[in-house]
C-alpha cells in the first residue's frame, strides 16, 4: 500500500496507464467492489479488464510485499483475477514536477506574442522556461531539479539535440537573459535569435506546433 503523501502522484501515473490497456478502473476500493473471499485485504486500486481483473497495489521502494494465505488462495481458486503491484519512487523535495506539455504550448505563444509587442525581455524568460520544463518532461531523470541554463544549452549540443550554431544561438541568449534578470533591461535581445529560439522548443514538443 502507498502512503497517502505519495497517493496522488502515483495514481496519476499508473491510471492512465491502466485506462490505455482497457481496464475500468476504481479508486475508491469498497468491500462491496471486491470479490469475496479476500479477506480484510484491500488494493490501493480495482482494474477490471478485458482478460484479467487486477487487485493493483502502489508501493514505495522495491519491495514487493508479503500478502495473506487467504489473498494466496484467492488468487489460486480465481485464475481471473491477478495481484498487479506497480513500485513507486516519492520525489525528494527539491525535485520538481513535471508540466503537461499543453501548458507549456500556452506558454510558447505567449512568449511569441510578447516578442511580437515588443517585450523582448519577459519573451525570452517565458521562452527559457518553457525549454527547461520541456527537457525535464523528456529527460526526467537528468533535469528533475533545477538547472543552471548553460547545462541545459551544453547538453542538448553534446547529444546533438541542437546544431553547434543553434547552440551558439542559445548561449547567446542565456547571456541576455542572464543580464535581464539582473536588472540589465535594455539588453539587446536579438530578435531573430528570440523567435529561432521559440521554434526550437516548438520543434521538441511530442506533436508539430504552428507557432509561425
Amino acid at each position: 500500500m502507498t502512503s497517502k503523501p505519495i497517493e496522488r502522484e502515483a495514481f496519476d501515473l499508473v491510471i492512465p496507464q491502466l485506462k490505455a490497456q482497457g481496464y475500468r478502473v476504481y479508486t475508491e476500493v469498497s468491500p462491496q467492489l471486491l470479490p469475496k473471499g479476500l479477506g480484510n485485504y484491500r488494493p490501493d486500486l480495482l482494474a477490471i479488464g478485458p482478460r484479467k481483473n487486477l487487485l493493483v497495489e502502489i508501493r514505495q521502494g522495491e519491495t514487493l510485499g508479503e500478502i495473506s494465505r487467504t489473498v494466496q488462495e484467492f488468487l489460486r481458486e480465481n485464475p481471473n483475477w491477478e495481484r498487479k503491484v506497480f513500485f513507486f519512487q516519492a520525489r525528494k523535495s527539491d525535485d520538481l514536477q513535471a508540466v503537461e506539455e499543453k501548458i507549456i504550448i500556452e506558454e510558447l505563444f505567449r512568449s511569441k506574442q510578447l516578442l511580437k509587442d515588443g517585450h523582448s525581455g519577459p519573451a525570452l524568460l517565458v521562452a527559457w522556461a518553457s525549454l527547461e520544463a520541456t527537457v525535464r518532461n523528456q529527460r526526467y531523470s537528468e533535469f528533475n531539479r533545477p538547472q543552471s541554463p548553460g547545462r541545459i544549452v551544453d547538453k542538448l549540443a553534446e547529444d546533438g539535440t541542437v546544431t553547434p550554431n543553434q547552440a551558439d544561438m542559445l548561449r547567446r541568449l542565456l547571456k541576455a537573459r542572464n543580464s535581464y534578470i539582473h536588472g540589465v533591461l535594455d539588453v539587446r535581445i536579438g530578435y531573430n535569435d528570440l523567435r529561432d529560439f521559440l521554434a526550437i522548443v516548438a520543434s521538441l514538443q511530442s506533436r508539430a506546433i504552428d507557432l509561425f
